[in-house]
Formats: C-alpha cells, sequence, structure tokens
C-alpha cells in the first residue's frame, strides 16, 4: 500500500493528515506523491503520522511495506 492510498482509506487530505499530525505539509506531500520513500521518513515522523491515522506504528510500518 502507498503512503497516499493510506491516507486516502483514512479519510484524510494532505492538509488535514499534516494539521492533525503536526509534521510539516511539505513533507506529508512527499510522502504522498512518493518523492520520499517512506523508509527514508524520520522515525518521529512515522510515529506522528501513525498516530494521526489512528495506528500504532507496527501496522502503519506494515501497511506501508517498510523494510529496515
Amino acid at each position: 500500500m502507498t503512503f497516499k492510498d493510506l491516507r486516502i482509506a483514512h479519510g484524510f487530505t494532505v492538509g488535514e493528515l499534516a494539521r492533525k499530525s503536526g509534521v510539516p505539509q511539505d513533507t506529508v506531500q512527499n510522502l504522498n506523491r512518493g518523492a520520499t520513500a517512506p523508509e527514508n521518513m524520520r522515525l518521529g515522523t512515522a510515529v506522528k503520522l501513525a498516530v494521526a491515522l489512528g495506528l500504532d506504528l507496527e501496522t502503519f510500518c506494515t501497511r506501508l511495506d517498510m523494510s529496515f
């Protein structure tokens, strides 16, 4: 699943997810368009986005097929 697919599945626009998570909108946009690969995001960013989406970090990473 792509970041964009996950965001849409949870009913957020890029701006809404940025506001709810506290992650800069340009960061969310870069993840959304694939300019930044999910496995390259900072841990703190991943945690904020996971919480905003109502997911624990493990589920968030698994849904994005992140490999470390």
